[in-house]
């Protein structure tokens, strides 16, 4: 069985699940939140896709979403995504266009404005699929 603490070989103290120790200093003990992402046992051992001190970090290419690191949407997924906005907001365009003509004075400004509200709808729910953006891995 490989152990994480290859180079500096134990015996380790064991931490408990919701712990984490290092290889370097088994003896110096951090409480990882939440509990769950540290099974404890071994040292620097981590959940599924999460790395670092006290597991605080997700792995390279994977975003924390909902307390979980996840790996991050292809590209095909962001195209699809993109794609599908962009007909969204397009669409939209065209109706509001279709619906200000109808008037005795249509007003191209307030279909510029619904136009950037629908853009800008989307979007903001385009970032409600990608919880917790601000820890993307750099």
């Amino acid at each position: 069985e490989a152990t994480p603490c290859a180079k500096a070989p134990g015996p380790w103290p064991r931490p408990d699940p919701g712990f984490w120790t290092s290889c370097s200093d088994p003896l110096k003990t951090y409480k990882c939140v939440p509990a769950s992402i540290c099974p404890g046992h071994l040292p620097e051992q981590c959940a599924e896709n999460f790395e670092a001190l006290a597991c605080g970090r997700c792995k390279l290419n994977n975003v924390k979403t909902n307390g979980r690191c996840l790996p991050c949407p292809q590209e095909e997924a962001l195209l699809l995504r993109t794609t599908f906005g962009a007909v969204i907001i397009g669409l939209s365009i065209v109706t509001i266009h279709a619906l200000s003509s109808r008037q005795r004075r249509p007003s191209r400004w307030s279909a510029l404005v619904s136009a950037a509200a629908v853009t800008l709808w989307f979007y903001q729910m385009l970032a409600l699929q990608t919880d917790d953006a601000e820890d993307l891995n750099a």
